[in-house]
């Protein structure tokens, strides 16, 4: 297994990465073309890593690379090679499946991702190398899963670049949180649920659900369907004497003066009044419109 007293001076690690999914891909480029590394394989499928990693004889590597990867890796693999994984959330926090989805709906946006041992011990349980800022506040699940490949490849650079000084710490497993991974048919909501929450809550719903994730959707007596793809949340903007500056701006008609930002905040939220669909779309009123044609189903791209 790698470790510090077998690496030689400017010998570069001989390493496999395992990643499907394109955010993960992106990562690994980013490392691999920045760090001294001997790429032995990019691992792509399961029945990839079946073929190839499972076969590989002792020594036959230094470490393995986990970046998004869904499936288990066998104790024989983790015992004779050092396999090191990504996980997206701050450990020991968020533990377990889906962590993307459950920091968003629960209102996390700002947090760190993690790059951990993996442990034959539990799942996401290993000692931490190293942890990395990533930003959750995307609007879209595209913006967000960007911004965890950026930070992604950050850490992985981090950590071939100072292997020979790193010490992985232990997790405290008393102070974290474990949830299950989510499955398709927990993105069903009725009106009734979605009228219990609030509107920044249903934002953060729909940005968890976002594509390639299954959508949120309500689905009605007769079987029709809102999708629910992407949405705006504006929050209500509050002008008061904190906002008066000198200089710029504009003033309104009770003679109150308005400062640049403020202006501009004021036309971001005119342009973006096309997200009052969303409040609508939660109503009643709006199952009416929708069961002109039971038969057919209605996908809402806010």
């Amino acid at each position: 297994m790698l470790n510090v007293s077998n690496i030689k001076e400017n010998r570069p690690l001989r390493v496999t990465f395992c990643a499907y999914r394109d955010w993960a891909l992106k990562a690994v480029e980013a490392a691999i073309t920045s760090c001294n590394l001997e790429v032995v394989d990019i691992i792509k499928s399961k029945e990839e890593y079946q073929d190839k990693v499972l076969s590989y004889p002792d020594r036959y590597l230094d470490c393995i690379v986990l970046v998004g990867w869904s499936w288990i890796i066998k104790d024989d693999i983790l015992r004779r090679f050092l396999c090191v994984g990504m996980h997206p959330s701050d450990l020991p926090m968020y533990r377990g499946g889906s962590p993307i989805q459950h920091q968003i709906i629960n209102g996390v946006e700002k947090t760190k991702i993690s790059l951990m041992t993996i442990s034959s011990d539990g799942v996401d349980v290993g000692d931490i190398w190293l942890k990395e800022e990533w930003d959750l506040s995307g609007r879209t699940m595209r913006e967000i899963l960007n911004a965890l490949s950026l930070s992604t490849g950050l850490i992985l650079r981090r950590f071939f670049d100072e292997f020979t000084d790193l010490k992985p710490v232990k997790q405290d497993l008393s102070s974290g949180s474990y949830y299950a991974r989510r499955k398709p048919e927990e993105s069903r909501m009725s009106w009734e649920d979605l009228s219990e929450m609030s509107l920044k809550d249903i934002y953060n719903l729909i940005r968890a659900l976002g594509d390639p994730y299954p959508n949120l959707f309500i689905e009605d007596k007769e079987g029709n369907k809102l999708i629910l793809k992407e949405a705006d949340y504006i929050p209500k903007i509050e002008i008061n004497d904190k906002n008066l500056v000198r200089g710029g701006g504009t003033i309104d008609d009770e003679g109150h003066h308005l400062p640049e930002d403020a202006l501009a905040q004021v036309s971001y939220l005119f342009l973006h009044s096309y997200s009052i669909l969303l409040y609508s779309a939660i109503s009643r009123g709006v199952l009416d419109f929708l069961n002109f044609n039971s038969k057919n189903n209605l996908k809402l791209h806010t």
